[in-house]
């Protein structure tokens, strides 16, 4: 699996491809204030709503 993620100015997007086409995609909000714990929780989450096993990534 291939990661790729776009930080921008207002929102962060990541992507993840299992090598023959792009399986899940998700935006978050950008917000200076947040820690990188809280985009962990966050990137966490989301992926684990996914049937992408976290130790592919």
């Amino acid at each position: 699996m291939l990661t790729v993620v776009d930080i921008g100015n207002s929102n962060i997007v990541v992507a993840v491809h299992d090598g023959e086409r792009w399986v899940h995609s998700f935006r978050i909000y950008s917000d200076q204030k947040k820690t990188t714990d809280e985009y962990f929780v966050v990137l966490d989450r989301l992926i684990s709503s996914t049937d992408v096993p976290t130790g592919a990534i």
